[in-house]
């Protein structure tokens, strides 16, 4: 029992972590698995109660019965998208986990895996597991939500929910709520709520630029997704991570789909030489004329806090359009390199 040890790097070398390891390390309190580690023995971190959290590398393909039974402290896991089964009572007692995702390579949780986990509140369970084992999630009375992944229902052991409040909300895939209250046979409680399989999600690129609005989340009757991201003083909107440059924009979501949005920074922006860019009449205070943008060109319009107002898409030659509805100010107009400064007055 090596209570005195507080840290431990397992090394790039290491193909497998033995039974029993560190069973005991209570002192323990950060482990860092290298990623050549394929499998985590038989109760190889039981009792470790002073770890607090732990990532689980792509390289692990299984991990053994008991392997962290008895962390207390845990409060974040982390399972790697490699892994194939968790054994039984593998995080069992493991009162400080708040949330737990199965990854969708997982086929099947073992007996007891999350006993008595009575700090968790919310599992997702990934679309590959077929099985889940006696008293897997027993005891687990602070659950809120359980989302299954799976088309198929996977099969459930005794008692593998029991103890689980009958307020908490079940979630399943389109169209499979008669056949999950079939599966689950009073196992769960009947407070099922369908949603699309896939995950969608739209974040910024980075917080201090800008961030995105998910103004519209695809569900069950519609796929259809709404995002806006909006740039911070001095940045501008620039596109989305698979080059879409749409702002607001509407997709249809039919896979898991995350988009990032990135942006620019405006500082030192100013009127360009390049190309024969004009508008007119500049001020303005109803309407503008812009001409010589080139063919099938798109303009943005932007404020001087960096945020497009206005967008206008394959142009060609010239366009006119409406200044009526924005602020009296300095704005700029850009198509592609060339930047032409508007004064609405």
């Amino acid at each position: 029992i090596c209570s005195g040890l507080t840290s431990i790097t397992i090394p790039n070398s290491v193909t497998s972590i033995g039974n029993s390891a560190f069973n005991g390390c209570t002192g323990l309190t950060s482990v860092t698995i290298g990623n050549s580690v394929t499998s985590i023995g038989y109760e190889a971190f039981n009792g470790c109660t002073g770890l607090i959290s732990i990532t689980i590398p792509n390289s692990v393909t299984s991990i053994g019965n008991g392997a962290f039974g008895g962390c207390t402290g845990l409060t974040s896991v982390t399972i790697g998208n490699s892994v194939t089964s968790i054994g039984d009572y593998a995080f069992k007692i493991c009162s400080g986990l708040t949330s737990i995702t199965i990854p969708n390579s997982v086929t099947s949780i073992g007996g007891h895996a999350f006993y008595y986990c009575t700090g968790l509140t919310s599992v997702t369970i990934g679309n590959s597991v077929t099985n889940i084992g006696d008293y897997a999630f027993n005891s687990c009375s602070g659950l809120t939500d359980i989302t299954f992944k799976s088309y198929n229902p996977p099969s459930f052991g005794g008692n593998s929910f029991n103890g689980v409040r009958q307020t908490v909300n079940i979630f399943v895939p389109c169209g499979r709520t008669a056949v999950y209250l079939s599966a689950t046979n009073s196992i769960l409680p009947p407070n099922i709520t369908e949603m699309p399989s896939f995950t969608f999600s739209a974040t910024s690129s980075n917080i201090q630029h800008g961030n995105v609005l998910v103004l519209t989340q695809p569900n069950c009757t519609n796929p259809q997704a709404v995002i806006y991201a909006t740039a911070n003083s001095g940045y501008t909107f620039t596109r989305w991570s698979d080059g879409n440059t749409d702002n607001p924009r509407t997709l249809f979501v039919t896979q898991d789909t995350a988009l990032v949005a990135y942006f620019s920074s405006n500082q030192g922006i100013a009127e360009t030489e390049t190309g024969e860019l004009s508008l007119f009449p500049n001020p303005a205070q109803t309407t503008v004329t812009i001409e010589n943008v080139g063919n099938e060109a798109n303009i943005f319009i932007i404020n001087a806090m960096g945020n497009m107002v206005k967008r206008m898409d394959k142009v060609c030659n010239s366009i006119t359009f409406s200044v009526a509805d924005l602020p009296k100010g300095i704005y700029f107009v850009r198509v592609g390199d060339a930047v032409r400064k508007l004064v609405v007055k």
